[in-house]
């Protein structure tokens, strides 16, 4: 069971609105709060009076403490209904789940909580509850820039690859919750033994009223300079995890574009295993074509003399467990079904020079033609990176080539191609067509081949 309420919430890093909304939830008997306003704290030695500072600069009386590697803390304001006590739920699920993880939770009042955190640090932006829709969109631009995170965990209606379903309850009843993860003042409250000490000294003060003044007027200004610094301080630290954040997703795109796709003669076997059992006849509807594209094969058949549609589903349904689809004319009809294909790997491709002459006299011997060409290699530019406005770093550069590759014939394409198979060399299509007068099939092929 969870009660909650939200108020003007702090966002953290980004852009750097103040007050934007915290939310507060009960688990388990206890009270969370989310959506604080975290600031990077760069003094190890007197991070409670960094703390404290940063506080009274933005008006924010209460904070929590993340003592890790990077040290951050949490504020939040009594205006906002946080209260001294409450405990970070970001603090909490990192301390159940570790220093790298991506989690999305949905709360039994239906919000969803996000909460993520990369090498010992609360990720920007990631200590934030809230309807789905928001979530959701978060999640997207903030895993595309963090791709190496491993341990991700969602809803399974969430569909996000790689991910492992779990409820928040028990992350949080595992989890040590540190004493500095809780709500507390940014700066100490007086005792009464001060209270003593400062009416004892009170005549003292008065008598020197003037001095106090213009040390007064001084220690302002020192103080004014030392907000200045830790702001600028903050910013520098706020900028150089975007740039870390912006390398992550240059390394996501530079990644080998062959390392995810299935290599050629897995391609061309299972393709042709699945044309091999197609029938030439199916209730008088005769084979014409069949597409292997990606993991998908598309099966053709036309409709000839005595065939209908009925006899078309009834036979497809009997001979193949196959529901088949009608184009509008009813005279077409067809059958989908999927390869079953594993990626190639990251293959070490040989260099441009050693492979292209090979590959190409390959075809000129056969007196075969075939269509190629190099494909320049578009990298995006930092702008149009998922969540990035702008970036001091340059394009990234790709370290290989990549040769577009098309071919037709009656001979079946895995025979033409054993003898060229190499690192690097893929199939992205495969098409047989019946020619039904010679009853023979023409193959087209398409690919591509990548070099170094």
């Amino acid at each position: 069971m969870s009660s909650h309420h939200s108020a003007s919430e702090p966002e953290s890093f980004e852009g750097q609105p103040r007050l934007r909304s915290a939310e507060t939830v009960s688990i388990g008997g206890k009270e969370y709060i989310s959506g604080l306003y975290w600031q990077v704290l760069n003094n190890r030695r007197a991070y409670k009076a960094e703390a404290a500072v940063i506080g009274k600069r933005d008006q924010m009386e209460l904070r929590a403490l993340h003592l890790g590697a990077v040290m951050q803390a949490g504020f939040a304001s009594r205006s906002m209904g946080a209260e001294k006590g409450m405990i970070s739920l970001a603090l909490a699920v990192m301390a159940g789940l570790g220093e790298s993880f991506f989690a999305i939770f949905e709360l039994a009042d239906g919000r969803f909580a996000l909460i993520a955190a990369s090498d010992g640090a609360l990720i920007p932006g990631c200590d934030f509850i809230g309807p789905r829709d928001e979530v959701e969109h978060r999640a997207t631009q903030k895993l595309a820039l963090f791709s190496d995170i491993t341990k991700v965990i969602a809803p399974s209606d969430f569909q996000i690859s790689g991910s492992t379903a779990m409820e928040i309850g028990p992350v949080l009843a595992k989890a040590r919750i540190r004493h500095e993860s809780k709500l507390a003042s940014v700066s100490f409250e007086a005792s009464s033994r001060s209270v003593v000490g400062l009416v004892a000294v009170c005549g003292l003060f008065c008598a020197a009223i003037f001095g106090w003044i213009a040390w007064s007027r001084y220690e302002d200004g020192v103080h004014a300079a030392e907000s200045k610094r830790d702001a600028l301080t903050a910013k520098a630290a706020i900028e150089t995890a975007e740039e870390r954040a912006q390398l992550k997703a240059y390394q996501k795109y530079l990644e080998h574009p062959w390392k995810s796709l299935p290599l050629a003669a897995d391609f061309m076997h299972a393709c042709q295993s699945q044309v091999d059992r197609m029938p030439i006849s199916i209730g008088g509807w005769i084979f014409s074509s069949a597409t292997c594209e990606g993991s998908a094969v598309t099966s053709i058949y036309d409709r000839s003399t005595g065939g209908t549609m009925n006899s078309m589903i009834e036979s497809s349904m009997k001979l193949l467990h196959m529901a088949p689809q009608f184009d509008k004319s009813n005279e077409t009809a067809m059958l989908k079904t999927t390869l079953a294909l594993k990626p190639g790997g990251d293959e070490a491709v040989s260099p441009l020079a050693e492979v292209i002459p090979t590959f190409v006299s390959h075809w000129q011997t056969l007196g075969m033609p075939i269509k190629f060409a190099e494909v320049p290699v578009k990298m995006p530019d930092p702008k149009t990176l998922p969540g990035q406005k702008s970036s001091k770093l340059p394009p990234p550069k790709p370290d290989w080539h990549e040769f577009d590759w098309s071919l037709s014939s009656d001979t079946n394409p895995i025979d033409l191609l054993s003898d060229v198979a190499r690192p690097g060399l893929r199939v992205k299509r495969m098409a047989a067509s019946l020619n039904s007068k010679q009853a023979v099939l023409t193959w087209k092929t398409e690919g591509f081949l990548y070099v170094h």
